[in-house]
């Protein structure tokens, strides 16, 4: 009885020891599949996290860009990080593409009938690669991602959610792709991702640039100068062959604008790769007039690609310098104040290798191109007043002075010029003439009339002629309000000589030398000084309104005198006294000569 009650109790001991030990266990296995569970759901949202392709840009690139991403393939990523068991990605439709890349390359493509077929081909030949992504992006589907990169942006990232080979594009986020400065669009990417950190490449993607100076191109030139009317200007233009991977046509014009004050010489264009002459077949020189009445020169370089990309053709010039130089001429239109003489350039480039354009060696109104900014050089010239008085200060007519020292070929003289016009009811520019030659605004009455030349009223204005320059000098005299403006004049030493006085006047026997300098800038301006003599050169500063005049010299002129005869008879009575003393004289010595005689 003891015996059996003692096998029950330690039976409900051990049943009681077994639930307990299931309970744990249960514990166990529900702590052991729980963890199991999260280690699980780890794995997914590790799996589900997002992939990174971050995208470097050219600095030079100034243009809004959309990158996008689209799958081409997908597959299981080994620990190695490489992919496995690849398929076709959502980025494409797999069956068109893979009928496409028979059509395109069917020696290459002719015997796959899966991604995984095609991946080993391109796994094998990477020559293919460009034309791979060509005909993938021809039959592209669901993008993987995009992102924008702002101008100016040099990265941007584009977040995608698995591993894979991807294929990126570029697309300028413009209206008018023909608009952009400073852009160009990157030939097709392909990426292969397999990390969960940054997968950077740079862009495929270049942007050509070109300069423009002023010099002989032997060492670096300058952006602005000063020049005469007559003088040459030398232009020299640096450039450069871009890479053009990718392209089947690249367009490289450059346009060229130059104000009216300068004449193109085009016989003198020459162009140079490398360092070598580049032959005239190889580019053609136009120009045409603009509306501001400045010339447009556009310098088409042919067979662009064919003739310098190293990667489809015989020609290894990728990078080589590219060296433009022409001169023009400073012309009687040219503009004489600190706005100077402007001339800029830009190169127009094709920038979308994606897209097989229309033209032949340059672009037609729907090819894509880019184009550089500006590259601007500016001539400066100027000229000098000289105003003729009388001692008392009054503008006078009529003198005729000389300028030597003189480089350029012609010089515009300016002077103020009287035209009878009767209409005028604005007293503020009405003028009336007085006998002495000069002009008033004070209307006659009748009791000073008898001053005035007549009633007639006058319109003022300013007249250029243009003189051309014989032995260094010009020759000009001075109008109807006293004074000449010698203008057209660069840096240089000059005289100014009065070589006819006015009417009545004495003429000055004191030459006016004066040299003048400049430090040009295409930002702050010529930047004259003038030196008087052998004195020290000093700023000068626009005297006029209008910035066309640096410097005025006042000439005087006294008049002549013509003394009357004041006093007694002079001497002619002494004269007549003196012939009458001596004939009275002889008249008598003759009467008492006879009187003698008689008296014998």
């Amino acid at each position: 009885m003891s015996y059996h009650k003692t096998c029950l109790i330690n039976a409900e001991h051990t049943k009681g020891r077994n639930k307990t030990m299931t309970r744990t266990f249960k514990k166990i296995i529900s702590v052991i599949i729980t963890a199991a569970m999260v280690m699980m759901l780890g794995i997914t949202a590790f799996a589900a996290d997002p992939y990174d392709i971050t995208i470097t840009r050219s600095g030079d690139d100034k243009s809004e860009h959309t990158y996008t991403a689209y799958q081409v393939f997908s597959g299981k990523l080994q620990a190695d990080k490489s992919l496995a068991e690849i398929q076709w990605g959502t980025g494409v439709n797999g069956t068109n593409l893979l009928a496409a890349l028979k059509t395109a390359n069917s020696t290459a493509y002719g015997s796959c009938t899966t991604a995984s077929d095609v991946a080993a081909v391109l796994e094998n030949d990477n020559s293919l690669v460009d034309q791979f992504a060509k005909v993938a992006f021809a039959n592209k589907a669901t993008k993987a991602g995009d992102v924008v990169s702002a101008a100016g942006q040099t990265s941007a990232k584009i977040s995608i959610s698995g591993a894979g080979y991807y294929l990126i594009t570029d697309e300028i986020d413009v209206a008018d792709p023909n608009s952009n400065v400073n852009s160009s669009v990157s030939r097709l990417m392909l990426k292969v991702d397999t990390t969960h950190t940054t997968t950077a490449f740079a862009a495929k993607a270049v942007v050509p640039s070109i300069s423009k100076e002023i010099g002989d191109g032997t060492s670096a030139g300058v952006d602005a100068n000063t020049a005469s009317i007559g003088d040459t200007v030398p232009f020299v233009l640096r450039t450069a062959v871009p890479n053009m991977t990718g392209y089947t046509k690249y367009f490289f014009v450059v346009k060229d604008t130059m104000s009216k004050g300068l004449s193109f010489d085009d016989s003198s264009v020459s162009v140079t790769l490398g360092g070598s002459n580049l032959a005239a077949s190889n580019y053609t020189v136009t120009t045409s007039t603009n509306a501001q009445g400045g010339t447009d020169i556009k310098i088409v370089f042919k067979n662009f690609i064919s003739n310098h990309d190293a990667a489809d053709h015989a020609n290894d010039n990728c990078g080589k310098n590219i060296i433009i130089k022409y001169n023009a001429t400073l012309n009687e239109n040219c503009d004489r104040t600190s706005a100077g003489n402007p001339n800029t350039v830009y190169l127009e480039y094709s920038n979308n290798p994606n897209v097989i354009p229309a033209g032949e060696n340059e672009p037609t109104g729907t090819d894509p191109v880019g184009k550089t900014p500006e590259s601007k050089t500016i001539t400066y010239t100027t000229g000098v007043k000289v105003i003729k008085t009388d001692t008392s200060g009054n503008k006078l007519p009529g003198a005729t002075f000389e300028i030597s020292g003189l480089g350029g070929t012609k010089v515009v003289t300016v002077k103020g010029v009287y035209t009878k016009d009767n209409t005028l009811t604005d007293p503020a520019k009405t003028f009336y003439k007085l006998k002495d030659g000069t002009y008033t605004k004070t209307a006659p009455t009748s009791t000073t009339m008898d001053k005035y030349d007549s009633s007639d009223k006058y319109k003022y204005s300013t007249e250029e002629d243009v003189e051309t320059v014989a032995s260094s000098t010009v020759t000009a005299t001075v109008d109807a309000d006293g004074y000449i403006v010698f203008s057209g004049l660069g840096d240089g030493t000059y005289t100014i000589t009065e070589t006819q006085e006015p009417d009545g006047y004495i003429k000055s026997d004191e030459d006016i030398k004066f040299t003048i300098s400049s430090d040009p800038d295409s930002t702050t301006g010529p930047n004259w000084k003038i030196a008087i003599g052998s004195g020290t050169a000093a700023a000068a500063p626009f005297v006029d309104g209008e910035e066309t005049i640096i410097k005025e010299f006042t000439v005087e002129n006294p008049k002549k005198s013509n003394l009357p005869q004041t006093g007694g008879i002079g001497t002619t009575i002494f004269y007549i006294a003196g012939s009458i003393l001596v004939v009275s004289g002889v008249a008598l010595l003759l009467a008492k000569k006879r009187s003698e005689a008689t008296e014998r």
